[in-house]
């Protein structure tokens, strides 16, 4: 696969991620039962215009490995993942060689802030890159009813 192509895949991913929204709240804060593995996922079309249309598939799993008495150490598992360019018959699964087995976790608040990342040091920087958007997906700045509350301001 030619490099401009891969980029523009790439792309394509990280866009799409960027659009999902987060899977798992628990009222106003972000929890997972400790061990228990919460797999979820994720199907997008996306067409980019003067380019091709592209569908993304993946399974994800999130594993809390650790607790903190504001955090959770979050294990991210990819088991499926496939990028399917035009009608798929010419191009197939353009990810299908991707190894997504590396080890990659993240540190998540309660509130559902992502504080720390923690990878193999020689992940491949575009696998990286979609891990980190998996990741992304439950970030989010959740807040107490009492700390979003203020005077409207008039114009």
């Amino acid at each position: 696969m030619a490099m401009g192509c891969k980029a523009t895949v790439l792309v394509a991913v990280v866009a799409t991620l960027l659009l999902l929204q987060p899977p798992a709240t628990i009222g106003n804060f972000l929890y997972f039962k400790p061990g228990q593995e919460y797999q979820y996922k994720f199907t997008s079309d996306t067409n980019m215009k003067g380019i091709d249309k592209f569908s993304l598939s993946a399974k994800v799993g999130y594993t809390n490995i650790g607790n903190e008495e504001d955090s959770q150490e979050i294990y991210l598992r990819v088991p499926q993942l496939s990028l399917i360019a035009g009608n798929g018959k010419a191009s197939g699964n353009v990810l299908e060689d991707w190894d997504m087995s590396k080890w990659f976790s993240f540190k998540l608040s309660r509130r559902g802030e992502v504080s720390a990342v923690y990878h193999d040091a020689e992940e491949d920087d575009h696998k990286l890159a979609v891990k980190k958007g998996f990741a992304g997906l439950l970030a989010s700045r959740l807040h107490d009813s009492h700390e979003t509350v203020r005077p409207a301001r008039e114009k």
